[in-house]
């Protein structure tokens, strides 16, 4: 084979660079492969098509072959899926909320005064129908979601107690998650979330001067005090799973370490995930390009100390980055959004 002869899919493959360090991201099968300096080397001659004789021979060319980064394309083999059980629920069981985040995303969202709440027997069909759609599985979920899903709490409780009575009589487990702003939690509801072992994620944007600057209370005030009394008191009754926190990040805010490490060191969430504002109907709360990148180089600064931690057998809490190992280990694709420097 010479340097003619051989075809170079480009679109199999991506460079990521980490400092002085090169990895080969291998996009069929979402795989990363170190490159030492004889492998960087050799992958410029393959795409400049410069390879010399001794190339054809190395183990290292061979392997790209393998991976189909050179050579013939090998055809996509597609399996036609016939069952795809959906097993996860997700329950929008009120309109209203007692907040007025600046960036909420919903625009029909009512105060809770005006608020609309979904009916037990709307829920009560919509788990029929998950359960006909995805019948004889191991395990369900059912996330309930709002507005803020606390201020309809009667319904979370006849629900979660339908659901269990309903999953265990087929056999089958139901798991429970919920999004909530925590300002309605109190020692009850914590007991109740306790008793079914809910999955808890808690929406708050980082300290307090950071938090007030959008998550407002119906009547213009910052929320983070109330939410604070409220986080530290599920944090000390809550210890049958992790709580993970949420961050929304909006233009103008940047700060990804201070709020990692209010949330993760100070108020001692197990997780902080965060998500950038891009999308948003009302563009005033974009972050621009530049902000994504002063997020992003955050973000590589949480990865180390992720590693760090790593190393030490600890978890430092980031768990966008968690999550991303977590797909690229079991092989799971999705797309990212990449900005230029």
């Amino acid at each position: 084979m010479s340097n003619n002869e051989f075809k170079v899919n480009n679109h199999n493959y991506r460079i990521i660079k980490n400092e002085d360090e090169n990895l080969l991201f291998h996009v069929p099968s979402s795989a990363l492969y170190e490159l030492d300096k004889e492998g960087t080397s050799l992958l410029k001659r393959v795409e400049n098509r410069n390879l010399c004789k001794e190339d054809f021979y190395s183990e290292d060319l061979q392997m790209l072959e393998k991976l189909n980064v050179i050579g013939d394309e090998e055809p996509n083999e597609y399996i036609e899926v016939k069952n795809f059980p959906a097993t996860t629920l997700i329950l929008n069981i009120a309109s209203g909320c007692n907040l007025s985040c600046t960036y909420c995303y919903k625009a029909d969202l009512e105060t809770l005064k005006n608020s609309g709440n979904m009916s037990f027997d709307t829920a009560l069909q919509a788990i029929k129908r998950l359960y006909e759609g995805a019948p004889n599985q191991k395990l369900y979920n059912i996330t309930f979601f709002g507005g803020e899903p606390l201020s309809n709490f009667e319904l979370i409780k006849d629900v979660t107690m339908y659901a269990t009575q309903f999953f265990k009589q087929r056999g089958a487990n139901v798991d429970f998650t919920i999004t909530t702003n925590a300002t309605l939690l109190t020692k009850e509801i914590i007991s109740f979330l306790k008793k079914y072992q809910f999955g808890i994620t808690i929406s708050i944007d980082g300290p307090k001067a950071i938090h007030d600057k959008t998550r407002l209370t119906n009547s213009g005030a910052g929320s983070y005090e109330m939410v604070r009394k409220k986080v530290e008191l599920l944090l000390s009754m809550y210890k049958e799973r992790q709580i993970g926190a949420r961050v929304t990040l909006t233009r103008g805010i940047t700060q990804v370490d201070e709020i990692w490490d209010h949330l993760f060191n100070e108020l001692h969430f197990s997780e902080v995930g965060f998500a950038p504002a891009t999308a948003s109907d009302n563009a005033v709360f974009n972050l621009s390009e530049k902000e994504l990148l002063e997020v992003f180089k955050g973000f590589k600064k949480l990865g180390e100390k992720y590693i760090e931690a790593a190393l030490k057998g600890e978890f430092n809490g980031f768990s966008n980055l968690h999550r991303v190992i977590g797909d690229i280990h079991a092989g799971r694709k999705k797309n990212f959004h990449v900005v230029q420097e």
